[in-house]
């Protein structure tokens, strides 16, 4: 198994390949994370992100602001409200964020394509 060292963890190759496949052809852009709007259940346990969509107001209430943190789609680091930038700033898709490291690494860098065809010319 290959592995891929994120921010001192290793990851599978082959894990992050797959991650990327849904994110590659995608336009993100450098953003400072801001806390988004939610549609919460009426009952509590269950939440969402909310991006326009269409919902039941029955079963769901809008909540301006509620959702407090997002997570890197690759390596899972966390963005929220911080004083470090680390955490602040990344890039955004309108719905997906990913980490400086993951975005400059993966999207931006060849490192994944370069350990694939390094390993299956062997």
């Amino acid at each position: 198994m290959k592995t891929i060292i994120i921010r001192g963890e290793a990851w599978d190759a082959v894990y992050i390949a797959s991650m990327l496949e849904g994110l590659k052809n995608k336009h993100f852009e450098a953003r400072h994370w801001f806390p988004r709007d939610a549609l919460v259940s009426n009952d509590g346990k269950r939440a969402t992100v909310f991006t326009g969509q269409a919902f039941d107001a029955k079963a769901y209430s809008l909540q301006r602001k509620f959702w407090d943190h997002d997570h890197c789609e690759i390596c899972n680091w966390t963005f929220h409200a911080s004083d470090d930038p680390e955490h602040t700033n990344g890039y955004f898709n309108g719905y997906n964020w990913l980490c400086h490291e993951c975005f400059q690494r993966f999207l931006v860098g060849t490192e994944l394509t370069d350990m694939t065809e390094n390993s299956e010319k062997r």
